[in-house]
């Protein structure tokens, strides 16, 4: 276009046929390139939406399963959690995998009482009807908590760390806690020694739409005897007695699947007066191709009900 206004330059015989073909040729195929570079910028698209989705399925079934078998065990109080249920499962485990000549490894054996409320400047609020919600963004202050005791985490985790009473440990996931004190309203109050930056949590907490509070304390009894006060309130902010305990086999994924069938089976038959969940991690398998999908099947077998569910 520019050569074309240039007067001087575009009316010469020798320069006029050219610069007008060029033209006229570039404006038919325009539309022709648009829609080629249109196109193009779909299949990237398509192809990098499918590899997050991919290797995000991946990583998303890891978190929520950190292990290859995890069970979840619920108990009615804090007794529950001292008894001799959790080391009878730990047994019935190991009994299992030394049949299949293997032994657990990497255990995550985490005893927790976890309960659900509005967080405000260091304080927890259990009762929502006590508190005046956001109304733009009305779950932006809750928060779903996890009191673990100090024996469990420095076993999971490694760790050494020792507390006084009334002191305890804070981690985060998906937020940031700075406060030096914590407290749950009508409940326990701790002073914070030491903001954590990391540590193996429960997979419970990755499938939830709320951020999560990771309280480590000395040890459940006295420091959670008064959040017994919380079944007060309505269901939803009731505290829930659970044992998460997980473990991984070095053994190819249909034996895992198989070992999981047989362990469900076997407490089922031999329940320990509480209701259990077993979750495995599970892929399908093709014979001529390695794992191509990844999926998380879990059975469960409630005291209420006898049915079971498999994928």
């Amino acid at each position: 276009r520019i050569l074309q206004k240039n007067k001087r330059y575009y009316y010469k015989a020798n320069h006029f046929v050219s610069v007008s073909s060029m033209a006229y040729r570039m404006k038919r195929n325009g539309a022709g390139l648009a829609s080629i570079c249109i196109l193009a910028t779909m299949v990237l698209v398509m192809l990098a939406s499918t590899t997050c989705l991919y290797i995000g399925g991946e990583d998303s079934l890891n978190r929520r399963y950190p292990r290859d078998i995890n069970l979840t065990f619920r108990f009615s109080g804090l007794e529950g959690l001292d008894s001799a249920a959790c080391e009878n499962m730990r047994a019935i485990c190991a009994q299992q995998a030394a049949e299949y000549g293997v032994e657990p490894e990497h255990a995550l054996d985490y005893r927790y009482v976890t309960v659900n409320g509005m967080l405000r400047d260091g304080v927890v609020e259990c009762d929502v009807s006590r508190v005046q919600l956001n109304p733009v963004d009305p779950y932006h202050d809750v928060r779903t908590l996890y009191f673990i005791c100090l024996e469990d985490y420095n076993r999971a985790n490694g760790d050494s760390e020792t507390l006084a009473p009334g002191e305890c440990l804070i981690y985060g996931e998906r937020t940031t806690y700075t406060e030096d004190t914590f407290a749950v309203r009508g409940g326990p109050g701790f002073r914070v020694k030491r903001h954590l930056e990391s540590m193996n949590t429960i997979g419970e907490s990755a499938s939830l739409l709320m951020a999560s509070l990771y309280i480590v304390v000395p040890d459940f009894k006295p420091s959670l005897t008064s959040l017994a006060t919380l079944a007060d309130y309505n269901g939803d902010t009731m505290p829930r007695f659970r044992w998460e305990y997980g473990y991984d086999l070095p053994l190819p994924a249909d034996t895992q699947i198989r070992l999981a069938g047989e362990l469900e089976e076997r407490q089922a038959r031999k329940r320990a007066g509480c209701a259990w969940t077993a979750r495995a991690k599970r892929r399908i398998v093709t014979t001529s191709s390695p794992p191509t999908a990844a999926c998380s099947c879990w059975g469960s077998c409630l005291a209420s009900c006898s049915s079971s569910r498999r994928c």
